[in-house]
C-alpha cells in the first residue's frame, strides 16, 4: 500500500542557485545511498513514433530525482 505524500518537498531547478542546491543536496549521504531517477521524454520531430519512450533516441523533456522524502524536478531544455 502506498503512503500519502505528506511532507515531502519538490523542488523545482530553474536557476543557476537551485542547481547548486541540487548538486548539493545530491552529493549527500542517506540511508542505503539510495536515490531514485525517473526520465520523461516525448516524439522528436521525424523520428518514429515509438523512439518517443527511449532516452536515447526520444526527445528528453523532464528529469526527476528524489530519495523519498525531498524530490527535485529538473525541466530539460535544448
Amino acid at each position: 500500500m502506498t503512503e500519502g505524500l505528506d511532507g515531502v518537498q519538490v523542488t523545482l531547478v530553474d536557476s543557476v542557485e537551485k542547481a547548486n542546491e541540487f548538486m548539493s543536496w545530491l552529493s549527500q549521504r542517506r540511508p542505503h545511498d539510495a536515490i531514485a531517477i525517473d526520465t520523461e521524454t516525448g516524439e522528436r520531430p521525424g523520428m518514429p513514433r515509438e523512439h518517443a519512450l527511449s532516452p536515447w533516441h526520444g526527445d528528453l523533456r523532464l528529469v526527476q530525482v528524489g530519495d523519498g522524502m525531498h524530490g527535485w524536478s529538473i525541466p530539460w531544455a535544448e
